[in-house]
């Protein structure tokens, strides 16, 4: 319909190849979207119009997101963001998504900013949809930045936003994103409970990609609760998702997390090849989250015996998380780094990773809200596994995180 359309108007509307690009986008028919877009875009210039321009930079922003080409997508969105205006209506759409953008470097008082700014410029347009999507944004980035409450609230208040619209895809999103942070919070049933919620949303909307997080999400509460089984089977839904949709960062996600659960079940050779396929992916993503992959596979090498391989991956770790601490969770690192060289009998080292690993958990625990931190504490199975490691000088065995 859209292509007759399109194909049939007198006059090349813009407004038209936008939505035909769009869908074209979505079927993952990128040659015929490209070409459609260029010819939305030449329109637009030729007739001097900045606010169709500036649409054209927003959808080639978002469909490089979509196939996760993230510096395409910057590119095209500081083009949208030079030619908008300070007063385009379409400002804070390209705020909120630069936030997104932003927080994939990692740079998460950045991204907040921008979500604070977005969220601004939409209630001054009157725009309660675009209000909600920026207060996910928010909510995500105080969660990075450890500001929990903050992070709550904004999901409770995007959830509100979007149900009074009847926006289920916006629901769903908000329900998926409240789960990851109840899960890293340790409250795995009332995060199991959102995830299960978000994925009945995203199914009745037919939403592969939500469905695609809302099955990770669940795989890995069920990893962190020690059911393995169950949690491989919600793993390899969301990787083979994502390999259809070809999403890297949620392969490797995926890969990392169904290497947990692989391991939990004493299946040690095929944990380690999950888990070095997602370190792959995640190291040329230049992903955060490298140090804990190699962390999680230096314990996998240790349950094979390779102590050689363990010995390489846990250093790493460290040197990883000493270059990125905004890590989640650093004492793993620790741990698995301390874990590896108590099995090579070098028990001073051993000591020591030990207390950084102690340290970084009293540090965490520290900042959380009162009421949290006796549930993170006794939650995650490293946060007893490293108390008690200190206290009673007994390690896991076999040497594990999860």
């Amino acid at each position: 319909m859209l292509q007759r359309a399109a194909a049939c108007t007198l006059h090349n509307d813009d407004e038209i190849l936008l939505l035909l690009t769009r869908a074209l986008g979505h079927s993952r028919r990128w040659g015929e979207a490209e070409a459609t877009l260029q010819r939305a875009l030449a329109l637009a210039e030729r007739r001097s119009d900045t606010a169709a321009q500036a649409r054209c930079r927003l959808v080639q922003a978002e469909m490089a997101q979509w196939r996760e080409e993230y510096d395409a997508a910057h590119t095209a969105l500081n083009q949208a963001i030079e030619v908008a205006g300070p007063r385009s209506p379409l400002l804070p759409h390209l705020m909120l998504m630069m936030g997104n953008l932003t927080s994939l470097r990692n740079d998460f008082a950045g991204a907040l900013t921008y979500g604070q700014e977005a969220l601004r410029l939409f209630a001054r347009h009157g725009a309660p949809d675009g209000e909600a999507a920026a207060q996910v944004l928010i909510a995500r980035m105080c969660a990075r930045l450890g500001r929990l409450e903050e992070a709550l609230a904004a999901y409770e208040a995007a959830y509100a936003g979007y149900a009074a619209l009847d926006l289920r895809q916006g629901m769903a999103a908000a329900r998926v994103n409240a789960s990851t942070l109840a899960l890293r919070a340790g409250d795995f049933e009332h995060g199991v409970a959102l995830a299960r919620d978000a994925y009945d949303l995203f199914q009745s909307i037919q939403d592969a990609r939500g469905l695609c997080v809302a099955a990770s999400n669940l795989g890995a509460a069920m990893v962190w609760m020690g059911q393995g089984q169950q949690a491989e089977r919600w793993l390899r839904e969301s990787y083979e998702r994502a390999v259809a949709l070809n999403l890297l960062a949620q392969q490797a996600a995926a890969l990392a997390n169904l290497g947990a659960a692989v391991l939990q079940q004493d299946r040690a050779a095929e944990a380690r090849s999950l888990m070095e396929q997602g370190l792959a992916l995640r190291t040329a993503q230049g992903h955060l989250d490298v140090s804990i992959d190699r962390a999680f596979l230096a314990i996998a090498c240790l349950r094979m015996g390779d102590l050689p391989a363990a010995d390489a991956y846990s250093a790493q770790a460290v040197a990883d998380v000493q270059r990125m601490p905004q890590v989640e969770n650093p004492q793993q690192v620790w741990f698995a780094r301390a874990q590896v060289l108590h099995a090579l009998g070098r028990s001073e080292e051993a000591r020591a990773a030990l207390l950084e690993a102690v340290a970084h958990l009293r540090r965490i625990e520290h900042v959380l809200p009162r009421l949290q931190r006796q549930r993170y504490l006794s939650a995650f199975p490293f946060n007893r596994a490293i108390l008690r490691a200190e206290a009673e000088s007994v390690w896991p065995d076999p040497a594990s995180l999860v």
